[in-house]
């Protein structure tokens, strides 16, 4: 009896998965756990180590090589970086270091096809060099682009003060990235990303059209569902950073929770915000808080793993995802992985500031909660949704099923597995 052999895909990765961006990290464990990609696909995947903290996402069979590129701790630690970050943009050094391990970590092996889901442009030119000289089908993954960002937004770790030429030094690195990156483009099989936004931007400098593809990120179907709680607190959540006002703008919400304290008299007994953020981020919460007199309302709390997320949401009365109004010249297009995750457990959802655009299509079409665009807004959305718990002891939201399904990681797995076999298939 004739035994089907398994395909082999490897997946090169900027990191895996980070709390920020668990895209590709929920792709393996659906390829794991889907019982027809179970069967047909093994999965290794080499990514740098960066340091900072991952989804703790459980794999069986996904073999995951995490190579340490820069150092993330020790003396001189800074110093390295910039000279690495130098490196980088005039020679491309980290893409050609990494390109040198992912040979030593394959060397004597077949794939049949290589997966590279990015943040940025790396490691993209490793991708590709590897995909040619072994000739296997190439997918290039677009998590983010640099053309969703303003200024010196996309970078992880923010440039020195330099008189002013860091600003030419984030131009200059700017533009050598998207060079690369639409380099790389031409050549890929297929291109993937995050949103339409996105693959129309990037379509222009693709060899065809028709091998851009959208593909939502979304919710562990298996971890994220609803739960009925009742709870002794009206609890506003919120969870992620606060970082630079043009993508994400909590004003809104500061002066709408004054305005309830003020006018519903048991508001400011029952009522919490919990923040689930970085230092940094409760530091602007606060800064917010005291200005508007609503500081009593605000809580601190620990990060968690992502195994305990859901139940975080689930004892939520209302869960804060924080966006901001797109520009003709500002980020577009940016689907938080947050908005996903409330979905998936159904909770009611206040984005503020409303991007007026793709956010607030999808918060529309699922029927999960309010865009704010006005203070007014928010304030009559947590007043009907505080309203609700006094009376029912929690709150509930009324959503599409259909909607919510499409935004689900193995519906995500499903598009990506079609495109895997319209490549392997015709080798």
């Amino acid at each position: 009896m004739m035994t089907t052999r398994m395909k082999h895909l490897l997946l090169i990765v900027d990191a895996f998965p980070p709390d920020f961006a668990p895209r590709m990290g929920y792709l393996c464990r659906c390829l794991e756990t889907m019982p027809e990609a179970s069967k047909e696909w093994q999965v290794t995947v080499i990514a740098p180590d960066e340091g900072g903290r991952l989804y703790d996402i459980p794999y069986e069979r996904t073999e995951i090589h995490r190579i340490p590129l820069h150092p993330t701790s020790g003396p001189f630690r800074s110093l390295r970086w910039s000279l690495g970050f130098l490196g980088t943009l005039l020679f491309d050094l980290k893409g050609r270091r990494f390109r040198r391990c992912v040979e030593q970590i394959c060397a004597g092996r077949d794939f049949d096809l290589l997966l590279c889901s990015t943040y940025y442009t790396f490691p993209l030119n490793t991708a590709l060099s590897f995909s040619r000289s072994h000739q296997i089908p190439f997918i290039a993954d677009l998590r983010d682009i640099a053309e969703e960002y303003t200024e010196n937004d996309f970078f992880q770790h923010p440039l020195p003060h330099l008189m002013g030429l860091e600003r030419l030094i984030a131009h200059l690195y700017r533009s050598v990235s998207i060079r690369r990156r639409n380099k790389v483009l031409r050549q890929a099989d297929i291109v993937t990303s995050v949103s339409h936004w996105h693959t129309q931007t990037v379509v222009p400098f693709l060899s065809s059209p028709e091998r851009a593809f959208v593909i939502y990120n979304g919710f562990d179907g298996e971890q994220f569902v609803p739960q009925k709680m009742n709870t002794e607190k009206f609890i506003i959540t919120y969870t992620g950073r606060l970082y630079n006002r043009s993508i994400r703008d909590p004003r809104l919400l500061f002066p709408a929770l004054r305005t309830l304290m003020d006018t519903l008299p048991t508001f400011a007994q029952d009522a919490e915000v919990h923040w689930y953020t970085d230092d940094r981020s409760w530091e602007e919460a606060e800064e917010l808080s005291r200005k508007h007199h609503t500081e009593a309302l605000s809580r601190r709390c620990p990060s968690v793993p992502i195994s305990q997320m859901p139940a975080v949401l689930n004892r939520s009365s209302v869960v804060l995802v924080v966006s901001n109004r797109t520009p003709d010249n500002g980020p577009k297009g940016i689907l938080t992985t947050k908005f996903f995750e409330a979905l998936g457990c159904e909770r009611p959802v206040l984005c503020l500031r409303s991007d007026e655009g793709l956010l607030e299509d999808a918060i529309r079409a699922t029927g999960i909660g309010c865009a704010a665009r006005t203070q007014q807004d928010a304030e009559d959305f947590l007043r009907k949704k505080y309203l609700q718990w006094k009376s029912e002891g929690r709150t509930t939201q009324s959503i599409v099923p259909e909607q919510r399904d499409f935004y689900s990681r193995q519906s995500q797995a499903c598009q990506f597995l079609d495109l895997f076999h319209t490549l392997t298939d015709r080798k």
